[in-house]
């Protein structure tokens, strides 16, 4: 068996009485901590467990001295530190506090740390980063991460624990770090190209991410055969960040300003992560970083400041430029002449990189130009985003999205950006759906009710919303169908008593289930229907399920044009805001349930072409091949290219956009008597199908007669 770092095993359950051991633990030195002379580091030690969850506080040890020169505190215990009986996975929290000599009522919180006692007593010492305000590293002089270095006592260590060893000292062919920020989403296709470069090409595979996301990792990470994979953090933490009140208003609002501004700050808001990025890249030198991208930029940075290659892996492909699509898909439209042109200017790409450029360099707090100068680089020319430069640099860029669904490769992207296809991580140890939901739709089937799926991911959609929009579906839309309302793993939210009560009503009856998390690769061929946020991995798993796609939620960014792209493939009606979703839920829901729809058929073909393979392998071995051509990110030959290519950039502006966006219209539905709106982005691209195969076909024909303002065909 290959090499997995510790931090990446899933931890055991509590077991027999003999693993609870007494440990004992020497705290060796604070190292850089962002404190004076004048000034002593003091330790506290706590614990938390799955019989007591709450901390429970072991014992506080003061620095001893403080060495020359440095920012180091040394603690010289005399004897290690009883900590009490624990077991493996008890969780030890460390408190580090700035006391000052001469005030010593007094003292400072300079950071935290968390580790698992079998991760920590799998090394004879662990050295740990510190997690300051923000939930960022904690940085010392020089902008250099601390640390808290303590080890396990070895004269006293528990006889029945598996003795720390130490790290081992091999070679592999090639040694890549991942790095990448944000939700659940955006870890999970780098967590299974780490697989597939450690378990098929043998290599050393370092992930570069949140905290959060450690537990994840290794309950998700696959034993690998070879090679080897290990985690180092980034500091941050995006989930927390999206769950607080101004988030939450944001993403959930409509404007497309409000969208072009999260878009233009998707980088920014992770700049403070860069420090810790570039330490582990100094340090580790890795042969190449591949980059998501919410950390392009502090990528760039470290890998012009480094001379490291590097390779972007993008999720969320529309941000390349390209004159087919916008990069905010538009979802209120303006009727005069004047508001369509400010809308074009907010939502185009020439729009975003100017707004871009402004978030980027915002004078206050960390941005573009300081991580530059802070290593001696050459300042970003203005009006240019460094994405834009590195795609004239040659920076190869992966897309792992299959073609077909995007709907073929934009003529005009660069030559190094390619599309693989889509990446899934399965658990293989997971073969069928827990009793909760195999019941469910056992009893569903038996009473022949069609099945619906709705799900939101980690998108902060209200409950109330969720479990009403499942009552009326399961209450009016035909033929009754039994409903999965999938809440994620979020606080408890009160509901209403009227709510609750059609909600009992509907659990009673067998058509509702309120659900946590469970596989989708698993749970959605079962459906008859699934209603996603438009999310890229979770579109990707209900296209290759074969069924009817709804979307809606806040449509964040990408999930617009993945909403729309629904419609593009006729696999769905197109994309709705959660807000506005009951007008339109009941009808969609009705025609995406009758027999041999035209949904249905269209999303079966989809699932055939896209096959059943999980793209691990296809997207390793890309990354093999550009590994080959990847070059280090240079500012100035990027500088050259640009200027050569401005010419020829004002001409392809000028081309008209494949999928442009237009005003909304009303369309009577086939089945339903009342009228309802269907999202122009919808409507635009089928147009869009329709005449392109008519051009196929032949000469274009006749412009038809003017249909019945009261309805429009539907192609």
């Amino acid at each position: 068996m290959g090499n997995v770092e510790m931090s990446l095993l899933e931890p055991e359950k509590p077991g027999a009485d003999d693993t609870n051991q007494r440990l004992f633990l020497w705290v060796k030195e604070a190292i850089n901590m962002p404190i004076g002379r004048l000034s002593t580091v003091s330790i506290t030690i706590s614990k938390r467990s799955q019989v007591n969850p709450k901390n429970v506080e072991l014992c506080t040890i003061q620095s001893v001295r403080h060495e020359k020169h440095t920012k180091n505190f040394v603690f010289d215990q005399e004897s290690p530190l009883d900590l009490g009986h624990m077991y493996p996975e008890d969780v030890l929290d460390f408190s580090v506090y700035e006391c000052k000599k001469r005030l010593t009522w007094t003292r400072n919180l300079l950071g935290t740390a968390e580790w698992r006692v079998r991760n920590l007593v799998h090394r004879p010492s662990a050295k740990m980063t510190l997690n300051g305000s923000d939930d960022l590293l904690l940085l010392g002089k020089d902008r250099e991460l601390s640390f808290l270095e303590v080890a396990p006592c070895m004269d006293n260590f528990p006889q029945r624990w598996p003795r720390p060893s130490p790290e081992p000292d091999e070679s592999y062919p090639h040694h890549i770090m991942l790095i990448t920020r944000g939700t659940r989403g955006d870890i999970q296709p780098f967590v299974a190209l780490a697989e597939g470069l450690a378990n098929i090409l043998g290599w050393k595979v370092t992930i570069c991410s949140e905290m959060r996301y450690k537990d994840k990792i290794k309950k998700a990470a696959k034993p690998v055969t070879s090679g080897r994979i290990q985690f180092r953090p980034s500091g941050g933490d995006t989930s927390k960040k999206i769950e607080s009140t101004v988030s939450k208003m944001a993403m959930n609002s409509k404007s497309d300003t409000m969208q072009a501004l999260m878009l233009s700050r998707s980088e920014v808001e992770f700049f403070g992560c860069e420090p810790a990025v570039f330490y582990w890249a100094k340090t580790m030198r890795p042969d190449v970083m591949i980059y998501g991208f919410t950390v392009a930029s502090v990528a760039m940075v470290c890998s012009e400041a480094l001379s490291i290659p590097a390779i972007g892996f993008i999720l969320q492909p529309t941000v390349l430029h390209s004159v087919e699509y916008d990069p905010v898909v538009r979802l209120n439209h303006s009727k005069t002449s004047v508001g369509r042109k400010l809308r074009n200017a907010k939502t185009s790409h020439h729009g975003l990189n100017s707004l871009k450029m402004l978030m980027e360099n915002f004078p206050l707090g960390t941005n573009l130009r300081k991580m530059r100068s802070a290593h001696s680089l050459p300042r970003i020319p203005g009006g240019v985003s460094i994405d834009l430069l590195a795609a004239d640099d040659g920076s190869p860029v992966l897309v792992p999205i299959n073609e077909d669904a995007f709907g073929g490769r934009p003529a005009d992207w660069p030559e190094t950006a390619e599309f693989t296809d889509f990446i899934f991580q399965a658990d293989q140890s997971v073969t069928g759906l827990e009793p909760l939901y195999a019941d469910f739709i056992r009893q569903a089937r038996d009473a022949g009710r069609p099945l619906v799926l709705m799900a939101f991911s980690s998108m902060p959609v209200p409950t109330e919303n969720i479990l009403s929009t499942a009552c009326l579906i399961a209450e009016l839309a035909r033929p009754d169908p039994a409903v999965i309302a999938m809440l994620g793993a979020r606080e408890p939210e009160p509901i209403s008593s009227a709510l609750q009560r059609r909600v009992d009503q509907l659990k009673a009856n067998g058509q509702l289930l309120e659900g946590r998390a469970a596989p989708f690769n698993l749970l959605l061929p079962e459906m008859d229907c699934n209603i996603i946020h438009g999310g890229l991995g979770t579109t990707a798993e209900a296209l290759r399920a074969g069924k009817p796609i709804l979307v809606t939620g806040t449509l964040l960014m990408d999930q617009r044009f993945w909403g729309a792209q629904m419609c593009n493939l006729r696999v769905g009606p197109g994309c709705c805001h959660i807000d506005e979703f009951d007008k339109y839920a009941v009808p969609w829901v009705t025609e995406a349930l009758r027999p041999d729809n035209e949904w249905l058929v269209n999303a079966q073909e989809m699932s055939r072409k896209m096959g059943t393979l999980d793209g691990v392998e296809l997207n390793a071995r890309a990354m093999e091949r550009v590994l080959q051509t990847a070059t280090p990110f240079n500012l100035e030959r990027a500088k050259s290219k640009r200027t050569e290519l401005q010419t020829q950039s004002k001409i392809i502006e000028q081309k008209p956009k494949r999928r442009s966006m237009k005003p909304m219209r009303t369309w009577r539905h086939p089945h339903h008597g009342r009228e309802r709106s269907e999202s122009r982005d919808s409507q635009v691209i089928r147009e869009n199908l329709e005449n392109h195969l008519n051009m196929a076909a032949g000469p274009e024909p006749a412009p038809p007669e003017a249909a019945d303002p009261g309805e429009v065909t539907r192609s």
